[in-house]
Protein backbone atom coordinates (compact mmCIF):
# COMPACT_ATOMS: atom_id res chain seq x y z
CA UNK A 1 0.00 0.00 0.00
CA UNK A 2 2.73 2.24 1.01
CA UNK A 3 4.52 1.63 -2.59
CA UNK A 4 1.39 2.54 -4.16
CA UNK A 5 1.00 5.42 -2.66
CA UNK A 6 4.60 6.60 -3.20
CA UNK A 7 3.79 6.05 -6.85
CA UNK A 8 0.52 7.74 -7.02
CA UNK A 9 2.23 10.70 -5.14
CA UNK A 10 4.90 10.98 -7.83
CA UNK A 11 2.47 11.21 -10.79
CA UNK A 12 1.03 13.74 -8.85
CA UNK A 13 4.11 15.78 -8.58
CA UNK A 14 4.84 15.18 -12.23
CA UNK A 15 1.56 16.03 -13.05
CA UNK A 16 1.39 19.57 -11.25
CA UNK A 17 5.37 20.05 -12.90
CA UNK A 18 3.81 19.56 -15.96
CA UNK A 19 0.37 21.97 -15.36
CA UNK A 20 3.29 24.85 -14.38
CA UNK A 21 5.50 23.95 -17.87
CA UNK A 22 2.28 24.52 -19.52
CA UNK A 23 1.52 27.70 -17.66
CA UNK A 24 4.76 29.07 -18.13
CA UNK A 25 4.38 28.68 -22.06
CA UNK A 26 1.57 30.38 -22.21
CA UNK A 27 1.91 34.04 -23.01
CA UNK A 28 -0.31 35.89 -21.11
CA UNK A 29 1.39 35.06 -17.62
CA UNK A 30 2.35 38.34 -16.13
CA UNK A 31 6.32 38.55 -14.48
CA UNK A 32 5.49 38.39 -11.08
CA UNK A 33 3.03 34.95 -11.65
CA UNK A 34 5.89 33.59 -13.84
CA UNK A 35 8.23 33.98 -11.88
CA UNK A 36 5.93 32.12 -8.55
CA UNK A 37 5.62 29.28 -11.04
CA UNK A 38 9.30 29.21 -11.67
CA UNK A 39 9.99 28.70 -8.32
CA UNK A 40 7.16 26.44 -7.21
CA UNK A 41 8.50 24.15 -10.61
CA UNK A 42 11.53 23.99 -9.13
CA UNK A 43 10.81 23.07 -5.80
CA UNK A 44 9.00 20.00 -7.62
CA UNK A 45 11.86 19.46 -9.61
CA UNK A 46 14.36 18.86 -6.57
CA UNK A 47 11.53 16.79 -5.10
CA UNK A 48 11.00 14.87 -8.05
CA UNK A 49 14.80 14.21 -8.28
CA UNK A 50 14.78 13.11 -4.83
CA UNK A 51 12.03 10.54 -5.30
CA UNK A 52 13.88 9.10 -8.42
CA UNK A 53 16.84 8.66 -6.61
CA UNK A 54 14.98 6.77 -3.46
CA UNK A 55 12.87 4.62 -6.14
CA UNK A 56 16.38 3.78 -8.46
CA UNK A 57 17.62 2.35 -5.13
CA UNK A 58 14.84 -0.78 -4.89
CA UNK A 59 15.12 -0.95 -8.37
CA UNK A 60 16.97 -4.40 -9.23
CA UNK A 61 18.46 -5.58 -12.37
CA UNK A 62 18.99 -9.66 -13.69
CA UNK A 63 21.87 -9.68 -14.86
CA UNK A 64 23.75 -13.04 -16.73
CA UNK A 65 26.66 -13.72 -15.46
CA UNK A 66 29.40 -15.47 -17.93
CA UNK A 67 28.93 -18.91 -16.90
CA UNK A 68 25.46 -18.38 -17.81
CA UNK A 69 23.68 -18.12 -14.26
CA UNK A 70 21.90 -14.98 -13.49
CA UNK A 71 22.03 -12.60 -10.57
CA UNK A 72 20.64 -9.70 -9.34
CA UNK A 73 22.08 -6.63 -8.68
CA UNK A 74 21.05 -3.01 -7.41
CA UNK A 75 20.28 -0.84 -10.04
CA UNK A 76 22.52 2.08 -8.94
CA UNK A 77 25.44 -0.60 -8.88
CA UNK A 78 24.35 -1.67 -12.56
CA UNK A 79 24.99 1.88 -13.57
CA UNK A 80 28.03 2.54 -11.86
CA UNK A 81 29.39 -0.71 -13.35
CA UNK A 82 28.14 0.66 -16.76
CA UNK A 83 29.93 4.11 -15.88
CA UNK A 84 33.13 2.02 -16.37
CA UNK A 85 32.42 0.07 -19.15
CA UNK A 86 32.32 3.00 -21.49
Amino acid sequence: MAARAKKDNTVQLFGKLEQIVEKLENDDVDIDNALNLYREGVELATDLNTKLTEISKEIYVLKEKLDGSFALSNFEENQDEEEYDD
